[in-house]
């Protein structure tokens, strides 16, 4: 199937503006956002647009949209409020705190946490091919976050890297949580 290029499209530049979030975050709180009211304004936004390609027929064959039961829709929904709003909410207060490399730094490290939880709440065994990904990712990420170097965190910084570790272990706990309900669906469903 050749995915219908308008949407592929529009679905690169929804990712291209919703990925350099740090700092982002920072200039957007430095300006007056709270760091809730930030979080509600960017899942609402991303709730919208989301929907408007949910709603294109090309999108949902390129996708392989499948929606999820109801009962399911609504544990994704209290999911979304009660713990990835939040959680982003926790990042951007921790952003408040530490750089935006160090938040990214620590956030390298939430393909480890999924694979553990993973490990520990699904019974899934990573495959030897899946830790070398997982480690190529952290190295990779790591040296476009911060360089070659080891990272120089901060004496001022700890508060703000711990809610911003504490942040990325929440999420990843969410995330696996999610990972039931999108082998019963699709994950841009439940997302």
């Amino acid at each position: 199937m050749t995915p219908d290029r308008r949407v592929l499209a529009l679905l690169v530049l929804v990712n291209v503006l919703w990925t350099p979030v740090n700092l982002a975050i920072k200039t957007a709180t430095g300006g007056g956002f709270t760091p809730l009211g930030l979080a509600a304004t960017r899942w609402m936004i991303l709730s919208i647009v989301l929907g408007l390609f949910l709603a294109l027929p090309p999108f949902r064959r390129m996708s392989d949209a499948k929606f999820p039961a109801r009962i399911d829709a609504g544990k994704a929904v209290l999911l979304g409020l009660l713990f990835f709003g939040p959680t982003h909410a926790l990042y951007y207060t921790a952003l408040e705190r530490t750089s935006s490399f160090e938040g990214n730094a620590l956030g390298t490290t939430a393909p480890i946490w999924v694979a553990v939880l993973s490990f520990i709440f699904l019974r899934e065994r990573p495959t030897p091919l899946r830790l070398l990904a997982i480690g190529l990712g952290f190295v990779g990420a790591y040296i476009v976050s911060i360089g070659f170097g080891p990272p120089r965190m901060e004496a001022g910084h700890t508060s703000g890297n711990l809610l911003y570790t504490l942040g990325v272990f929440l999420e990843s706990i969410v995330g696996v949580g999610a990972a039931v309900l999108i082998r019963r669906s699709s994950g841009i469903t439940i997302l």
